[in-house]
């Protein structure tokens, strides 16, 4: 391992970053006022090859189609509105603190994405404190990314259905609440006697039909919640009861469609809406419940 006493054996700092560079997978760029920094980037080769972008004679390619490999989640949306910032920063004397991201970067030409963790701020300043030079340096996280993403999934997801569990719900409990909300909860009607005379199978192409009828009636805002067995649960920033009341008719109308041959099959619904946290969830939760038995009680009669 290299000791700090070694760096003396350097004569120039610049040359250990390029041994640092060369002895490790480090994906560099940067931007100056040494060049057109509005239209050119530098990259070292290796980032070059990995998003799959030729560079001229003085290692620079184009920033437009640079940024335009980003893909434009949360993050890289971020990551871009930082770099205009920086850039907007030129001959001014602000200094700005350093930044990380995780970017998903698709290559130009395979259109493979990568996944990188980037730390991007300023690289220099010229002599009377402006902006010089700014870019960043990072790695590539794909295989560990998409491990995490993958225990993620079998942690937060329903593997029978693809909607959230449990562990889901509690998480977003905790963390991402809206003040006012409504909870639904759905209930496949004589699951057992279903299960009884056509299969176990059946039973549970049933319960991944009325999860799919959920996800495409409800919108990307809303959290589906599989809770066990053949219940399921809806919390949806919709207030309107009768907007609530339209979709759950609906959804039971097509899933009886989709099995018009069972006998005494449905869905059993109850909703309860809290306006700015006017009841607790556990309450919410408990008003619906109560209504989806009544519901349920009602129809099997």
């Amino acid at each position: 391992m290299m000791k700090t006493d070694d760096l003396k054996n350097y004569a120039d700092l610049e040359q250990l970053y390029k041994f640092a560079v060369k002895s490790r997978d480090l994906y560099l760029w940067y931007r100056s006022t040494e060049f057109d920094f509005k239209k050119y980037a530098w990259v070292n080769e290796a980032f070059a090859k990995k998003i799959g972008l030729e560079q001229n004679e003085n290692g620079l390619i184009e920033s437009s189609k640079y940024l335009e490999l980003v893909v434009k989640d949360a993050e890289g949306l971020r990551f871009i509105e930082h770099s205009s910032n920086i850039k907007d920063l030129i001959h001014s004397k602000e200094h700005l603190q350093s930044a990380s991201y995780i970017l998903k970067i698709k290559n130009a030409t395979t259109k493979e994405v990568f996944y990188f963790e980037f730390i991007v701020g300023i690289f220099e300043y010229d002599s009377q404190g402006s902006v010089k030079s700014w870019g960043g340096n990072g790695i590539d996280i794909t295989q560990s990314y998409l491990t995490q993403k993958a225990t993620e999934t079998m942690a937060y997801v329903d593997m029978l259905t693809g909607v959230n569990n449990r562990n889901h719900l509690e998480h977003f409990l905790n963390y991402n609440l809206w003040d006012s909300y409504s909870v639904i909860i759905f209930d496949i009607n004589n699951l057992k006697q279903i299960n009884d005379t056509y299969g176990h199978l059946h039973g549970d192409k049933l319960i991944v039909q009325l999860a799919n009828l959920l996800k495409n009636s409800f919108s990307s805002n809303s959290t589906i919640v599989r809770l066990g067995g053949d219940e399921f649960l809806v919390l949806t920033n919709i207030l309107k009861e009768e907007e609530i009341l339209d979709k759950t008719n609906q959804i039971n109308k097509e899933l009886q469609l989709l099995n018009d041959s069972i006998k005494n099959y449905g869905v059993a619904y109850g909703h309860q809406t809290t306006i700015n946290h006017e009841l607790t969830y556990k309450e919410t939760f408990q008003m619906a419940d109560k209504k989806m038995y009544l519901h349920k009680n009602c129809k099997e009669s």
